[in-house]
């Protein structure tokens, strides 16, 4: 989900991944955020997560061993790059409603996801 700075939403999406940790899911999100929020032109993106990891790795606070969370992890420095500022910043898990509806709307029977 995008928010414009207003609170206006720019764009939500969600998707079914198929067979994966939280951690995984995370950053999937987060680079398809960043990939669309590059779409949009933005230049600036203050990103929300309520993923204590994925903020630790991305802040440089602890460093990812898993192969896989390495490869998301470069994937989101490489969109960063691109887009121009980046921060990714904590936030309690009960602050994260909307994404986490946009979750419960994929993974419902018939739900709506691209």
């Amino acid at each position: 989900m995008l928010n414009a700075p207003d609170g206006s939403i720019l764009a939500e999406h969600a998707e079914l991944i198929g067979v994966a940790s939280a951690t995984v899911a995370e950053y999937r999100a987060l680079i398809a955020g960043l990939r669309r929020a590059y779409q949009l032109g933005l230049d600036r993106v203050d990103a929300r997560s309520d993923s204590r990891i994925v903020v630790s790795h991305l802040s440089g606070e602890r460093t990812p061993t898993n192969l896989k969370l390495v490869a998301l992890a470069d994937e989101i420095l490489e969109l960063t790059m691109r887009i121009g500022s980046v921060t990714v910043t904590w936030i309690p898990s009960d602050a994260n409603g909307a994404a986490h509806g946009l979750v419960a709307d994929a993974l419902a029977p018939g739900g709506n996801c691209s």
